[in-house]
């Protein structure tokens, strides 16, 4: 008579052999070979930039100063009246 421990054994064998079948790699056509790539016919001419003035600085002829003035009266507000 068989034992369990050798009917275990044969199942095993057979599901670890079914196992490592049927998780090959299936073979796949090889892509077709890319086009070749078109010829460029783009001129890229270099931009010049517009003359600054001596004066100017960072943010160019748009720039204006602002004053700040500070408010005559303020009005104190609680932290518990600040929405959250």
């Amino acid at each position: 008579m068989i034992s369990n421990a050798w009917i275990s054994f044969i199942a095993n064998a057979f599901f670890i052999v079914a196992t490592f079948s049927s998780c090959e790699k299936k073979a796949q056509p090889a892509p077709p070979p890319p086009a070749p790539n078109p010829i460029d016919t783009t001129t890229v001419s270099p931009q010049v930039d517009p003359t600054l003035a001596s004066t100017m600085g960072f943010f160019m002829d748009d720039w204006e100063p602002i004053n700040f003035t500070i408010p005559s009266s303020s009005t104190p507000v609680s932290q518990e009246s600040l929405p959250l």
